[in-house]
């Protein structure tokens, strides 16, 4: 009797009824109001929360329902008495009594309950729907004002750094390009000044060879200055002669130390020993012999040509110098052919004079030249 009370009132009651029945929450009883209608008790266990244990215990706690009339307690009733098994074949219905008409269950209190189920579960499914609208709608505001704030503030510093280092592999690439550049250029360099080094020792040591020629022919042309004035002093024929050698021998000094200081390139006092010869060879060539007349001449001619080059054309100065030297010591070369300045190549800029040998001019043999004597 309490199963059959019990699963009525499981398909029937509303929830507030259902949440009468002890363990039954609100949550439950919409559960079951959800499931129904239950064709057995053992149906019922569907639902989640529900066993057969917890309906045992809700039909030892079942209580009498209040019928709404006493037209549904004789329904019940009699629904209880004619259940019959379902190997017996159902037996024909009984006529009614004549004359009074058959009495119908009352069907008005299920259709309201199941109307209002259907209401209630239209709510719950609206509020579920307006609950999960307005989540998206949460969602889509925190994706349109959060995101390009999460973007400025996470991402973009992201891309913000790795474009820095890629930016700073480039240039370390670019540096370590440049270094090895530079590298090379400092070893090169460093070849470069080591042979340079090598060139001016070399240099240094050809300079100093210069300097001594030059102190050696300054000393001798000292030396015949002194021999010059002692001779002076003695107004004799004869030592016209020697006085006139003398300075030709000066000359000849003068024009050898002149081509030492152009070797250093120093034109300036090239330039005035080239001249100082050539004044004493001009004061020579007026008492001079005919055949040392003729190789004065062409030797003033060639130092005519050497102050005139000098210091713009040092090369061609120098080779006109070596001619008039080689003139003096020589006489004059047959066939030489004379360069005119026209065909004299110019230098370029910071090209270095080519090293003309200097042949050793003869030394006067002082200790046999004759003592002066006295004028009677």
């Amino acid at each position: 009797m309490n199963s059959f009370k019990l699963l009525h009132f499981l398909n029937t009651a509303d929830p507030e009824a259902l949440t009468s029945l002890p363990g039954v929450g609100s949550a439950l009883a919409e559960r079951i109001c959800a499931a129904r209608p239950f064709v057995s008790l053992e149906d019922c266990c569907r639902v989640r929360g529900i066993t057969l244990s917890f309906i045992h215990r809700l039909e030892a706690v079942m209580p009498d329902p209040e019928p709404e009339s006493p037209l549904e307690i004789i329904t019940i009733e009699t629904e209880e008495k004619l259940t019959v098994p379902e190997d017996v074949p159902a037996a024909a219905p009984l006529p009614p009594p004549s004359g009074k008409p058959s009495a119908k269950p009352a069907s008005g209190s299920g259709f309201w309950s199941g109307f209002g189920r259907f209401l209630k579960g239209l709510l719950f499914f609206l509020l579920r729907l307006i609950v999960i609208l307005l989540l998206l709608a949460g969602i889509a505001v925190g994706i349109a004002y959060l995101g390009p704030l999460a973007y400025e503030r996470y991402i973009r510093p992201v891309e913000m750094n790795v474009a820095q280092v890629a930016a700073l592999e480039t240039q370390q690439a670019q540096s370590a390009a440049q270094i090895a550049s530079l590298q090379a250029r400092l070893a090169t360099a460093e070849a470069a000044l080591g042979k340079q080094a090598e060139t001016i020792t070399g240099l240094a040591g050809r300079i100093q060879t210069a300097e001594e020629g030059i102190a050696r022919h300054t000393k001798q042309l000292a030396a015949l200055d002194e021999i010059q004035a002692e001779y002076l002093k003695n107004n004799d024929a004869s030592l016209t002669r020697i006085d006139g050698q003398i300075r030709l021998l000066k000359a000849m000094e003068m024009l050898s130390r002149a081509r030492l200081f152009l070797y250093q390139s120093n034109f300036g006092l090239a330039k005035q020993d080239a001249q100082s010869a050539r004044d004493l060879l001009a004061g020579l060539q007026e008492d001079a012999p005919e055949a040392l007349a003729a190789e004065l001449t062409e030797a003033l001619f060639r130092l005519d040509l050497v102050l005139k080059n000098l210091p713009d054309f040092p090369v061609a100065a120098s080779v006109d110098l070596d001619l008039a030297w080689q003139v003096l010591v020589q006489g004059i070369p047959q066939p030489t052919p004379v360069p005119t300045e026209s065909a004299t190549p110019s230098p370029l800029p910071g090209t270095p004079i080519p090293e003309i040998p200097t042949p050793e001019p003869p030394t006067p043999d002082l200790s046999a030249t004759p003592a002066p004597t006295a004028t009677p």
